[in-house]
């Protein structure tokens, strides 16, 4: 591959600025993707590191979960509502049980035995998950554990 010019060094750098990707770039320069990243490597200080912008639970989408969680509503219908990820709202239902309890038929704090009850009557880990505020992982564990299918 033939030496870096100044016109490449300066069509890099502006379309890095521009949130251009580094495959992005090295389509447009004609060159290796593993060659425009080793050269982002040894030049950092113009090409330095992204940080991906994640989005931040604002404290008026918190109350706004909460009180559609008090209505009854799932973890996938508040996100939808409030254009936020699933993963997101269940993060704040599994940090915060204070204000998002389990719902009124999971006896006392142990959802294990209602979920268990929920399964047997047909109903989907999802929709167990949903309906005991808890992620689907975490029923899936605890039914291995308790040897439920």
């Amino acid at each position: 591959m033939p030496r870096w010019t100044r016109e490449d060094a300066s069509t890099a750098q502006k379309m890095w600025e521009a949130g251009f990707r580094s495959k992005d770039i090295a389509m447009v320069l004609g060159r290796d993707h593993s060659a425009v990243r080793a050269y982002f490597a040894k030049h950092r200080d113009q090409f330095p590191y992204r940080i991906a912008k994640r989005h931040v639970v604002t404290i008026k989408e918190y109350l706004a979960a909460k009180e559609l969680w008090s209505k009854g509503r799932t973890v996938r219908e508040i996100a939808e509502e409030l254009g936020l990820k699933v993963s997101q709202v269940s993060s704040l239902t599994i940090h915060h049980r204070r204000d998002f309890p389990y719902r009124n038929d999971i006896s006392g704090t142990d959802w294990v035995p209602a979920a268990i009850e929920m399964r047997k009557s047909g109903m989907t880990i999802q929709a167990i998950a949903d309906r005991c505020g808890v992620h689907e992982h975490a029923v899936r564990r605890r039914f291995r554990l308790a040897g439920v299918a």
